[in-house]
């Protein structure tokens, strides 16, 4: 049986190597066993290990003599702790949500009649990006698939019909039972700051893209995007800076080549994607400072 990429990946419930790095004074002093700050021989003896075992460049000498050796702190020795974080920023007195940051068309379509397929971005690997880059400024998405309370949003559907020349329309209805609340994907309540990822791969019904009725599917991420923010500005009760970004959607209508070219055509696309996705963050993060989240 030929090996095949699993479609849907979960989000892991650990942290991004970038965040990692980032709040590793934090993580020690919050996840160091207790029976290690009462034995700092132990603690200076396993933490000696784990810098041997990790250390990626060239390590000092070691000591000369007993007096020359380093001291390590441990969380019982105040004026030795490793300097702060940056402090927490102020909530604003509601939802304030970033305009869209257009960086990609967004518009795509599959079915019997489409010869080109666009490249999609999956939504972990979307969201990985997202991660990445915030925490190189000091945004840390730590929670995931939050509730945005008083935002609720409903499924919506095309419905084909006739004017009243005989003309084909295309109407948008609510499907009934459909509304549910928001579930944002990442915060970082430290600093007050949501993002919410429109995907085509996923999500993309749930935040309100109309479903065909036909055997083509349209995607439109940046306009469900647009719709998206609006929504959260008008109803959302949260105090959270918002972000509202989307799939670039990259096409190519070149199909010329074997599989081999497909395969590194395909591949080129989603870099094109992924570097039309981190412009997106880099906007949000200028837009941030204007609000004063450094």
């Amino acid at each position: 049986m030929p090996l095949k990429p699993l479609p849907i990946y979960p989000v892991p419930s650990y942290p991004t190597r970038a965040e990692a790095a980032a709040r590793m004074p934090d993580l020690l002093r919050v996840h160091l066993p207790p029976g290690w700050r009462r034995d700092a021989p132990l603690l200076a003896f396993f933490l000696s290990l784990s810098a041997a075992a990790c250390a990626s460049g060239p390590q000092p000498p070691p000591a000369e003599n007993p007096s020359d050796e380093v001291h390590v702190a441990t969380p019982l020795e105040p004026e030795e702790q490793a300097e702060p974080g940056p402090e927490p920023s102020e909530a604003p007195a509601h939802a304030v949500v970033a305009p869209i940051f257009e960086h990609g068309e967004g518009r795509g379509a599959i079915g019997c009649v489409v010869v080109s397929p666009p490249v999609f971005l999956s939504e972990e690997e979307a969201l990985t990006v997202i991660r990445e880059e915030l925490a190189r400024h000091g945004v840390h998405l730590a929670e995931s698939k939050v509730v945005v309370e008083g935002v609720a949003i409903a499924k919506q559907r095309q419905v084909w019909g006739e004017d009243a020349n005989g003309d084909i329309k295309i109407d948008l209805v609510e499907v009934p039972g459909s509304s549910k609340p928001l579930r944002i994907d990442g915060v970082d309540r430290k600093r007050h700051v949501a993002v919410e990822f429109v995907s085509a791969e996923r999500e993309y019904f749930e935040l309100g893209g109309p479903e065909s009725q036909a055997s083509v599917q349209d995607f439109d991420t940046k306009r469900v995007a647009a719709t998206l923010a609006e929504t959260i500005q008008s109803q959302a009760r949260d105090p959270f800076y918002v972000g509202v970004l989307y799939d670039p959607i990259v096409t190519d209508s070149s199909r010329e080549g074997g599989p081999a070219e497909w395969k590194a055509r395909e591949a080129r696309l989603r870099e094109e994607a992924r570097a039309l996705l981190k412009a997106q963050v880099s906007d949000f993060v200028a837009w941030l400072a204007e609000q004063g989240i450094h």
